[in-house]
């Protein structure tokens, strides 16, 4: 389904865009200064220069990094569907259980927050590749031993190359769209990480049946083969394919100005002779390097990086303890506990793909974080559904599935839309295009953080004041993921509304 409507989404780009420009001619984006040569429009130009731009992109970019992350995600998943087995087998505890999973967390947030050190100094396709190549050495290595110290040790670095996947695939995809089509795109490939926990789950539990260690070799063969698909395929920039990025072009830049020393990613670094506004968006990340208190610096950063930690302490709350709560509090069966909470899942698939479109559709794409408040407002009045319907939800399990969908949809919908083109639009803004995965991976270490806090958290809240307390706190966190967008928001529109503004921010 993902594949299909990436496809679709990229054959349309055309027809939507000249939708667009006919409806609303004066809804060109602020990062275009020529908007007869906006790339996402059709006729001469962009795509007529350069044909097999569009072709390129989709298989060697969009759909590798979209196979790439979604396989990161494969290879993080036996161990939630494996535990009982391996509790019973090795005599594994609950609490030492419970310390497989902190390990991955912890390293993991902490991968992603001092990311920026290592996107400084390695290729984003080597990094992307290391990172799968090490997950799948360690989910293999991890069925061969017994130890449970070794297991915590085993899945911790597990956590350590899991944190490469997300910031490094946003860094590749970045220079690729153009900002108009960049919620679109983005949010169908956001889809990735929804479809990958689905996939995960079927390939674990399918193999489960030949034992749990048979199960993590099939997800070590998985990763391995898109390991050697991303060294052999991924293109990192469009210059190493010698085509002009869209921001390049929106410049005054063409292919024959694209000569000299290239970045370790292939992108060339420009002359100061060139029609740039500004070099640094072209600049060797080795010359102009960022570090993670710089990008703690950054406007809007740190607000984001709050309200993206709560909205991670929620939708890792509802991921680890759904089924548990209609279980056990709702009265279904285990069996049909897990469809339902399958539920919250397929919710995020449609999420992601809508809140793409949703935010290229809002205020001509110029809105984006806008875009995630208004996702947040509806999850948590879907959120307050849980408390309100509570009673007729233990006696539907139709009703259940809807209202987990609706969660999923919106929480789904804004982590992709935040994480991606959200972010994307912001390193744009502060000239620092390519440094837009290094702000990913902060604010998703940070966000990381609430998905180590959700266990601890959502038991006691449970186990003392009922699950009742449990759904109004994770409201109240809503609103306190609202709140810290509010100085975002007023940069968005301080920048977006005067493009020369861009270049004091």
């Amino acid at each position: 389904y993902s594949f299909c409507t990436l496809l679709v989404s990229e054959m349309s780009g055309k027809v939507y865009h000249r939708h667009a420009t006919a409806t609303n001619p004066m809804s060109e984006s602020s990062f275009c200064s020529n908007p007869e040569e906006d790339p996402s429009t059709a006729g001469k130009g962009f795509r007529e220069q350069q044909p097999e731009y569009e072709k390129v992109r989709f298989w060697r970019v969009l759909v590798v990094t979209w196979l790439g992350y979604a396989a990161y995600v494969i290879a993080r998943k036996p161990f939630s569907v494996v535990r009982v087995e391996v509790e019973k087998e090795i005599g594994m505890t609950p609490m030492m259980s419970s310390m497989v999973d902190t390990s991955f967390l912890t390293t993991y947030c902490f991968g992603q927050i001092f990311y920026s050190l290592l996107k400084s100094r390695c290729s984003t396709k080597h990094i992307i590749g290391v990172g799968l190549a090490g997950a799948a050495v360690c989910t293999f290595l991890f069925q061969s031993t017994s130890s449970p110290y070794t297991m915590i040790f085993l899945w911790g670095l597990n956590g350590v190359f899991e944190s490469f996947g997300w910031p490094s695939c946003v860094s590749v995809v970045t220079p690729w769209l153009h900002p108009k089509e960049r919620g679109r795109l983005m949010g169908v490939w956001g889809s990735c990480q929804a479809v990958g926990s689905l996939l995960g789950n079927w390939l674990v539990a399918t193999l489960l049946i030949l034992g749990w260690r048979q199960s993590y070799i099939g997800v070590t063969v998985v990763v391995a083969v898109v390991t050697v698909l991303t060294f052999f395929y991924l293109l990192e920039h469009p210059n190493r394919g010698g085509f002009v990025s869209p921001l390049q072009w929106a410049k005054g830049i063409r292919a024959p100005d694209l000569t000299g020393d290239v970045t370790m990613d292939g992108e060339y670094i420009l002359s100061e002779g060139l029609p740039t506004e500004k070099n640094e968006s072209s600049a060797d990340p080795e010359a102009h390097q960022i570090s993670t208190v710089q990008l703690a610096r950054l406007p809007a950063v740190p607000d984001l990086a709050m309200s993206y930690f709560c909205q991670k302490l929620i939708r890792y709350s509802l991921l680890s303890w759904l089924p548990y709560y209609l279980t056990n509090e709702l009265g279904f069966p285990t069996i049909v506990a897990g469809y339902v909470a399958s539920s919250f899942d397929f919710g995020g698939i449609v999420g992601s793909i809508a809140s793409g479109m949703f935010s290229d559709w809002y205020k001509s794409g110029t809105r984006r974080v806008q875009a995630c408040v208004i996702y947040l407002k509806c999850g948590a009045g879907s959120l307050l559904l849980f408390s309100i319907l509570k009673g007729w939800m233990a006696s539907s399990a139709t009703l259940t599935c809807i209202i987990s969908a609706m969660v999923g949809f919106f929480f789904f919908g804004c982590d992709t839309l935040m994480t991606g083109a959200t972010l994307q639009d912001l390193a744009e803004r502060l000239e620092i295009p390519a440094h837009a995965g290094s702000i990913s991976g902060f604010v998703g270490g940070i966000g990381s953080i609430g998905a180590i806090l959700q266990g601890p958290v959502t038991a006691y809240l449970a186990t003392n004041y009922g699950w009742s307390s449990v759904f109004y706190f994770l409201i109240v966190l809503s609103g306190i993921a609202i709140v810290a967008m509010y100085r975002p928001t007023e940069f968005e529109k301080r920048v977006a509304s005067s493009p020369a503004k861009s270049e004091e921010a």
